[in-house]
């Protein structure tokens, strides 16, 4: 009969700069010890400066999962050769192509970012 593997009380992580930290906080003692892995989490993701990064700090201080938000399309402005219509912004609208032409690439950053966080 086989006897069911102990759970482990602790978790370590491989990391060299957390190896130490206790990453369990079910026990009132431990949360002061997770407070203080959550920090040093943040820092060692911040000096990586991995794509992203910010993002990723931001969500683990706040507990919330970050988001890349999609830029809102320019506003039409007034077309000075036709009193009453409306024209696109030609500077705006390329700006605005040019970050959607990056969201891809910054999604995938934060997905790459977020993967061994939550490892």
């Amino acid at each position: 009969m086989n006897k069911p593997k102990p759970r482990k009380s602790m978790y370590t992580s491989d990391t060299e700069p957390i190896k130490s930290d206790v990453f369990d906080c079910r026990k009132p003692e431990h949360v002061a010890a997770f407070e203080r892995l959550l920090k040093r989490v943040v820092d060692y993701i911040r000096q990586e400066g991995d794509k992203e990064s910010v993002l990723v700090t931001e969500g683990l201080e706040s507990f919330t999962t970050p988001m890349i938000q999609v830029p809102q399309m320019p506003q039409r402005i007034p077309d000075p050769d036709n009193p009453g219509a409306l024209m696109e912004d030609r500077g705006a609208m390329i700006m605005w192509k040019g970050e959607l032409h990056h969201l891809p690439t910054q999604r995938n950053g934060l997905r790459n970012g977020l993967c061994p966080t939550h490892a």
